[in-house]
């Protein structure tokens, strides 16, 4: 696995984990910018939008996620997040 990947993997691996804990929507606004691909991206800060309050954002972000964990071949991930869309 490259560099970049093993960084990838840790630092999303640490999101999902709660070791990093992120509650700026801005900050995760960055996070995207790095990782836009990664449906458990999405579904964090999906759920961070939803906590702000933030219904018709959060919404889109998990449909987003759901889209991506189809691709990802997770589909139970997939329906969770359609579910909390």
């Amino acid at each position: 696995m490259s560099d970049q990947a093993d960084k990838h993997s840790n630092i999303v691996s640490r999101i999902i984990d709660g070791s990093v804990k992120i509650d700026s929507v801005a900050e995760f606004n960055n996070i995207l910018k790095v990782f836009p691909n990664d449906p458990w991206v999405h579904k964090f800060h999906a759920d961070l939008l939803k906590r702000e309050k933030l219904f018709y954002a959060a919404a889109d972000e998990y449909r987003i996620a759901s889209e991506l964990f189809i691709e990802a071949d997770m589909t139970l991930q997939a329906l969770a997040s359609k579910i909390l869309g």
